[in-house]
């Protein structure tokens, strides 16, 4: 499957319009002490809410798709930018649930398809056009 994002930067600043091409739009910007106007997320705190909104709607359709009674799922994502770059993820599901539907509650959130991308074999190819 492929995805296919449009960044338009117009301005003297990094404000960044992200869109799809069937019309959704939303913005990437830096912080004020980086130059930005700060009137969207950074590049690095898109990457991590994506890995956040994949791992709970992942974990969500699971739980539905069991029937397992539970409340409000909350997914914190910690990106520690370097060599190497890392990501701790921690999942809060409000809910009973025995060990063994911890473990594969663990398992599914490892199964969503950010993480699976983040973790896998990445080929970035850059072109100038």
């Amino acid at each position: 499957m492929a995805i296919h994002i449009e960044a338009q930067l117009k301005s003297d600043n990094y404000t960044t319009v992200l869109s799809t091409p069937d019309g959704k739009q939303w913005l990437a910007d830096e912080s004020v002490e980086k130059g930005g106007r700060d009137a969207g997320p950074s590049p690095q705190e898109l990457l991590a809410s994506a890995l956040a909104s994949c791992t709970s709607i992942t974990l969500k359709m699971y739980l539905n798709h069991k029937a397992w009674l539970h409340g409000a799922i909350r997914v914190n994502v910690d990106f520690l930018t370097g060599t190497p770059s890392s990501f701790i993820t921690r999942i809060f599901i409000d809910g009973e649930f025995t060990e063994e539907q911890k473990n594969r509650l663990i398992h599914v959130a490892k199964a969503c398809p950010v993480h699976k991308a983040l973790q896998g074999d990445i080929h970035l190819t850059t072109e100038l056009v």
